[in-house]
């Protein structure tokens, strides 16, 4: 379902003749964004050729401002094509996750072909590695985003791998080794920096870009930080601790609530515990249960169970954002929104957080699996964590997660691929 003219020939001679597909067929989370941010980028600066983005129909509906920029665009450079209804359904039909990764490569491929692409850019390269190795040949060159190894997890400090992690890791390993000897591909952009310099020593001829995770930040002012505290009845003797995203068992949720329960009674009278986020709907009964629990104590505890349309006001007014993820794999732009107005985290230790914890001293890093653990690293934040953390690396980490580096970096190597070819 092409919203604005696909024609493109597929005969490069100039680089306004380059045609390179973008293509993700989510629509929540990150994907939205990502796009978002690389669209305002090509059209803000009139990059030349056309940027074709490969959607599903829900992403069409669900985000209408993203694909209204394309609108915006002269002479259509950047136009959005949704597959069709009938295509999506099939797609979201396969029962098993290979079957499925399988059914979005033939999608892929179908319309880098239709659209005669000269370039296909993967938004989520993790999901496609096996089609890619094992399916059908790609009509162009593409390169992809790469969100989620773990391989190289054994260089980080305090990892303990299970049997099951390490043959996960070898197999990870071992697939992305045979895919990028792929001629194909000849660009992997990775949003964990600490992976670059392992998959370089494969010795493959792909170009390994580290890829900043984006952040776009909307700075506040102070008084409206004070005006939000004041609205949710903040006691004004309580230090505020704030989880802030959808609330689920994976947040850590229900080791916060055994942390916070477990004490001693004037801590708990000294804390207040914000939760910012919509609640996830399968889980809310135990969700509610543990929020029931917290709030006899003596502990203030506080629900916007909501979408969070501006954050940042909501990290201006805490205190400790709590991020104890339970083995969370990649990256969190919380990170990224408490660093940037100097505030401590208490995170998981686990994988690429804990290490981004540790290297840029954004707070303190914790075994997010115990709750005694939390509920120690409570009581040093009741106390003031300064010295755990230091501001010049923390701005120093929100600098590098900005944006605009995105999408210049992607931008530039995009072009420059389609260049050399």
């Amino acid at each position: 379902m092409p919203l604005l003219d696909q024609g493109v020939d597929s005969t490069i001679q100039t680089a306004s003749d380059r045609c390179i597909v973008v293509f993700d067929l989510a629509s929540s989370g990150h994907h939205p964004v990502y796009i978002q941010h690389l669209v305002s980028h090509w059209r803000q600066n009139h990059l030349p050729g056309t940027l074709q983005i490969v959607v599903s129909p829900e992403f069409i509906n669900r985000h209408p401002k993203v694909v209204s920029l394309a609108l915006e665009t002269a002479q259509s450079q950047i136009q959005f094509t949704a597959i069709t209804a009938e295509e999506y359904a099939h797609y979201q039909s396969q029962t098993s996750l290979i079957s499925r990764s399988f059914a979005e490569w033939n999608l892929f491929c179908r319309y880098a072909s239709q659209l005669q692409a000269t370039y296909g850019l993967l938004m989520y390269f993790d999901s496609l590695q096996v089609p890619l190795l094992l399916g059908k040949k790609p009509p162009c060159p593409v390169g992809g985003i790469y969100f989620r190894p773990t391989f190289h997890y054994s260089e980080f400090a305090n990892y303990k791998p299970a049997h099951t992690d390490r043959i996960r890791q070898w197999r990870q390993k071992l697939l992305l080794r045979l895919i990028l000897r792929k001629p194909e591909v000849d660009t992997l952009f990775c949003l964990d920096p600490f992976v670059v310099k392992q998959i370089e020593q494969f010795g493959e001829p792909v170009r390994v870009v580290p890829l900043a995770d984006p952040v776009q930040l909307h700075m506040c002012d102070r008084t409206v930080a004070e005006q939000l505290r004041q609205e949710l009845g903040i006691g004004r003797d309580r230090t505020v601790f704030l989880m802030l995203g959808e609330l689920s068992a994976r947040k850590g949720m229900h080791q916060v609530f055994e942390a916070i329960s477990a004490l001693p009674s004037a801590a708990r009278q000294r804390v207040c515990l914000v939760l910012a986020g919509a609640i996830c709907v399968s889980e809310r009964a135990e969700i509610e249960a543990g929020i029931q629990q917290v709030s006899q104590s003596a502990t203030q505890i506080i629900v916007c169970d909501r979408y969070i349309r501006e954050p940042q006001p909501f990290f201006e007014m805490a205190d400790v954002v709590l991020a104890p993820y339970q083995r969370h794999v990649g990256m969190s732009s919380i990170l990224v929104h408490a660093a940037a107005v100097q505030k401590p985290v208490i995170a998981s230790d686990f994988g690429l957080m804990g290490e981004l914890v540790r290297r840029y001293q954004l707070g303190l890093a914790v075994d997010a699996e115990k709750p005694g653990a939390i509920a120690q690293s409570i009581l040093e934040a009741l106390d003031g964590l300064d010295r755990q953390c230091d501001r010049q690396k923390m701005e120093h980490f929100v600098n590098q997660n900005l944006a605009e580096n995105f999408v210049k970096t992607l931008s530039d190597q995009l072009l420059n691929q389609t260049q050399t070819r």
